[in-house]
């Protein structure tokens, strides 16, 4: 059944021409026989008002009073705006016929303090005239008691907006004084005349607080004043309790009684609350049972219907309470008479409905009609979005706009720090049976993307005036230009190369030229995972054929990355702007927030950029082959870092060769070789070792050579001569220097007179040259003498070119001294830092002591 169907509405409300000015209760109105009758027609008055217990128990005790028997004689009611204090008085006004009782009607705001004071307008409704009481200035108690005195029944006083006089009255001068000052003491004088009759008594209505009606310093002071004096009467009433509010709701929009709706209504309730319990949503601290007898009591509303609109609108300056709340359901009931809901909850609150909306924008800023279109009712509002994002079969559940209506009314209050809901909130206002919960933390998430004015605090969601950053985020991300992301992913790989790179790095070549062929091993990142301009820049270099194909090394994109980057990379990009941009004012929440979010994209940037730029395509025998592999997320080490470090571990690059690859690779089949060919054969052909420098193969060479695993030597005429073996040697690879094989050299293939330098072929012919010089010594009779030099101490300039004859020199004095150092002094050039660490590193290897490690 239809919630109208168990709890019928009254037929005003379901009328056509229903007005919602029904509830606006004015006692000068009903005073005047005028207005609705339901209010002037004691009858249907009381038909309408659901009596509370502090209803009753004001009637009865002010009753107690005028049939002289106990009771105050000056009462105050005081309660928030719309707490029921003109229906109270209203109320009042129409026993007076019943008791027989002379009633006096003052209202503040229908009163002209310049043509009428209150003591006038007793007197003239008391006696017809104004005879004792005339001019601006109070008479005091006496001439009042006169009055009083004039009837022969008793006499109920009822003044209503007594503040909002006293603020007119402030205006009028008195001589010195004003007529606001001589209003209050009036009304003390009347507190104390009216106290001398057991059968007369005044009721006066003042709001809770001041900034009610009118906000400034005069007006405050002028209501602690009549509040100071209401407050010594001890005789303060409150006519509606917060517990009251359902029933006085029900009472008023529905004809059926509470049994009907009761009866009807108790397998709906069960099976919402029922429902709650199994999707966790029953509200914190409250039991199963507690939250069905909530229900009941504010059936067709769901429980927070009522306290969103009490506790929180109610606490908004100008929103009455009860007449507020009543004014508004009353609008909902009209606009949900021809539905199939079996309750209201606050997800049903049509805010296309021009009157529901202009009620509630009323008292809040204008400003959120524009919230309100561009983010829930408008066609293509972000909560209309959201609608169509969800899961086909709850598009036509409405879900974005019902959470987005419910989140908007959970956003107002007067006190500050109670508005916005949370998504407990927000799901029993939005899910029913049929609905999981889960589908509306998905709602919740499209919200903060597509709704520009809904903010998420301390997990709270509210609607502010102030642009979600979220939303402006999303806004400003459309609008990136490709120049501008380009820009932040050129800038995101460079902070993402090691500083120490142990490769040249060429960041998006466009073109086969900008790639230079030479030695070096090089790392090229491509803007996309383009395989042409791949294999174009592997084959050729400008209009000629690249030579070196085996030293250049490929890093794409990898394409099933390249979404979640980009998403990324446009978000830090928009924050970036927004911090930047001078028209988006940010609340310091805000600009904490943005900073916030700023830090964890850029952090996330730099483990997305690895997993982004995670394909090699590597030289082979058939071309650039493809190779993914996954880069170990941190932060600290740099793309090509990572990228040296799996491709040493893969065995595809090389800081280091043994001998024995070289003996066995290229002097398996062949006698010798060329160093200079050797090191060109590797970088020319693809799928070869390789050096990730030529001091690789250098140091190879000089093991093989040290070790025995082949020698070094020259070509002479095109035959190969071994020059050392198994001594320390040195490696120039200039054309003619050969390593060959072990059986074509001679242990020792030099050896040299350490008296004259003599250099011999063998040992023998060095024996045979010692034997001539201790003849020419014996010849002369005498020891030879010792011409020997013990210690050599020197320095030289090396010529351009003449290094390989340098090392000549240097192993002829190593072949003669046991302890040699050398001392470098270099410039008018430059090397990189890794050239320098490959020196240090052989140093290292040797057992070299050096100041450089």
């Amino acid at each position: 059944m239809a919630f109208h169907e168990i709890a019928v509405p009254h037929r005003d409300i379901l009328s056509q021409n229903f007005s919602s000015e029904v509830y606006a209760a004015k006692l000068w109105d009903v005073y005047n026989k005028r207005g609705s009758d339901e209010y002037k027609d004691s009858k249907i008055f009381f038909e309408k008002t659901y009596l509370t217990d502090n209803l009753k128990k004001i009637l009865d005790s002010i009753k107690d009073r005028l049939d002289g028997k106990s009771g105050g004689h000056f009462r105050s009611i005081s309660t928030p705006f719309g707490g029921g204090k003109t229906h109270t008085l209203i109320a009042l006004y129409h026993k007076c016929i019943e008791w027989d009782v002379k009633p006096v009607v003052l209202v503040g705001n229908e009163i002209d303090p310049t043509t009428h004071t209150l003591w006038g307008m007793i007197e003239e409704q008391l006696t017809g005239k104004i005879e004792k009481l005339t001019g601006n200035v109070s008479h005091g108690g006496e001439a009042l008691r006169k009055v009083l005195e004039t009837q022969n029944k008793p006499i109920l006083i009822l003044i209503d907006e007594l503040l909002q006089y006293v603020s007119k009255a402030d205006g009028v001068k008195v001589e010195q004084s004003t007529l606001a000052k001589q209003t209050i003491g009036f009304v003390q004088e009347l507190s104390e005349a009216v106290s001398s009759f057991s059968n007369v008594c005044v009721v006066v209505t003042l709001p809770s607080s001041a900034n009610e009606q009118l906000d400034d310093e005069r007006h405050t002071e002028l209501y602690e004043q009549l509040q100071k004096f209401a407050g010594r009467t001890k005789d303060t009433i409150t006519p509606v309790a917060d517990n009251d509010i359902p029933k006085i709701i029900r009472h008023r929009l529905f004809s059926s009684t509470d049994a009907e709706i009761r009866d009807r209504s108790e397998g709906i309730i069960k099976d919402f609350v029922d429902y709650c319990d199994d999707e966790g949503l029953i509200p914190e601290g409250m039991q199963v049972s507690q939250y069905r007898e909530e229900f009941a009591r504010s059936y067709p509303f769901l429980p927070q219907v009522i306290d969103v609109l009490y506790q929180r609108w109610g606490t908004i300056t100008r929103f009455q309470r009860t007449r507020g709340v009543l004014r508004l359901l009353s609008l909902v009931i009209n606009s949900l008479a021809t539905s199939e809901k079996q309750f209201i909850s606050l997800g049903d609150f049509d805010l296309k409905n021009n009157e529901i909306k202009q009620e509630l924008v009323d008292y809040l800023d204008p400003q959120f009609y524009s919230v309100l279109s561009k983010d829930i009712v408008d066609i293509d509002s972000g909560a209309s979005k959201v609608n169509q994002k969800v899961p086909e079969m709850y598009r036509g559940r409405q879900l974005g706009i019902r959470a987005a209506t419910a989140i908007f009314m959970y956003s107002h209050s007067g006190t500050t720090g109670i508005d916005g809901a949370t998504e407990a909130d927000i799901k029993r206002a939005t899910c029913s049976r049929g609905i999981p919960s889960a589908q509306i933390s998905e709602v919740l998430n499209l919200f903060r993307n597509q709704l520009f004015y809904l903010n998420v605090t301390n997990e709270k969601y509210l609607f502010t005036k102030e642009a979600n950053i979220l939303k402006i985020k999303v806004d400003t991300m459309e609008n990136i230009k490709q120049r501008d992301i380009d820009d932040a992913e050129k800038t995101l790989i460079k902070n993402n190369i090691g500083k120490t790179s142990n490769f040249p790095v060429i960041l998006w070549p466009s073109s086969p030229k900008e790639v230079e062929n030479s030695h070096s091993l090089k790392l090229i990142i491509m803007k996309e995972n383009d395989i042409k301009l791949i294999q174009s820049i592997y084959e050729n270099i400008g209009e000629s054929p690249r030579v070196y194909r085996n030293n250049i090394l490929f890093l794409t994109p990898s394409d099933g990355e390249k979404g979640k980057f980009l998403h990324s990379l446009k978000s830090k990009i928009a924050w970036e702007k927004i911090k930047k941009d001078p028209l988006i004012p940010l609340k310091e929440e805000q600009l904490a927030a943005l900073n916030s979010e700023l830090k964890n994209e850029t952090t996330r940037l730099n483990d997305l950029i690895k997993d982004y730029y995670s394909t090699l395509y590597l030289p082979e025998k058939e071309g650039p082959i493809k190779h993914h592999f996954n880069i170990p997320l941190n932060a600290n080490r740099g793309i090509d870092e990572i990228i040296y470090e799996h491709l040493v571990e893969e065995d595809q690059i090389h800081p280091k060769l043994g001998p024995s690859f070289l003996k066995n690779h290229y002097l398996k089949d062949q006698k010798y070789i060329e160093t200079s060919n050797l090191y060109e054969s590797m970088l020319r052909t693809p799928g070869e070792r390789r050096p990730i420098h030529k001091s690789v193969i250098e140091q190879a060479i000089m093991d093989g050579v040290l070790n025995g695993e082949f020698g070094i030597g020259e070509l002479e005429n095109n035959i190969p001569k071994s020059r050392l073996f198994k001594k320390s040697t040195q490696v120039s690879f200039e054309s003619g220097e050969i390593i060959l094989q072990a059986s074509l050299c001679e242990e020792e293939s030099e050896y040299f007179c350490d008296k004259c330098g003599h250099k011999a072929s063998s040992k023998e012919e060095l024996e045979t040259h010692y034997e001539s010089h201790i003849k020419s010594a014996g010849s002369e009779g005498e020891e030879p003498p010792d011409d020997s030099i013990k210690k050599l101490d020197f320095g030289f300039t090396v010529p351009e070119g003449q290094i390989n004859n340098i090392s000549q020199m240097l192993l002829k004095i190593a072949s003669h001294y046991k302890d040699l150092k050398l001392k470098v002094e270099a410039d008018d050039g430059k090397m990189t830092k890794h050239d320098l660490d490959l020196i240090k590193e052989t140093l290292r290897q040797i057992g070299s002591y050096s100041d450089l490690l």
